[in-house]
């Protein structure tokens, strides 16, 4: 029963009886607290779960935003400018998750930080030459790093 061990009673005349220790998974709850969602309109409980799951998700990816790609106070002239910092600083959260993503899939975080293998993507270079033929520049090789 691994860690579901305390919260679970059972016994075997036979056949196996199940059930479950109401104090302690009362207990459980109150240290774990509750969370209270109101809200005015003719919605579903599930759609407003939904809605704040979502926010919770996007105030996480603006505390990433502040925290790694060091965005600085917005001290800006016109709201235009302010437009296109968030844009960019957006697309730039965007790829630095998905990228992320990817290094998590492959198993590269082993061996490489997110700050190390963009240091690295940053060497590497796409020519393109007066003839129209693109060259990659050369990508450094791990001498046993």
């Amino acid at each position: 029963m691994g860690e579901y061990y305390n919260y679970i009673m059972w016994e075997y005349d036979g056949s196996f009886k199940v059930w479950p220790r109401e104090n302690a998974i009362s207990q459980w709850v109150n240290r774990c607290g509750i969370t209270i969602i109101g809200y005015k309109g003719n919605y579903k409980p599930e759609e407003v779960l939904i809605w704040y799951r979502e926010r919770d998700s996007i105030e996480k990816m603006f505390l990433s935003l502040k925290s790694y790609l060091g965005s600085k106070p917005l001290r800006v002239q016109s709201i235009e400018t302010l437009n296109a910092l968030f844009f960019i600083n957006f697309i730039a959260l965007i790829l630095r998750h998905r990228l992320l993503k990817i290094m998590l899939e492959k198993e590269l975080l082993k061996k490489y930080s997110l700050e190390k293998l963009m240091r690295e993507l940053g060497k590497i270079w796409k020519i393109i030459l007066i003839n129209g033929k693109e060259v990659v520049s050369e990508i450094t090789k791990n001498k046993g790093r």
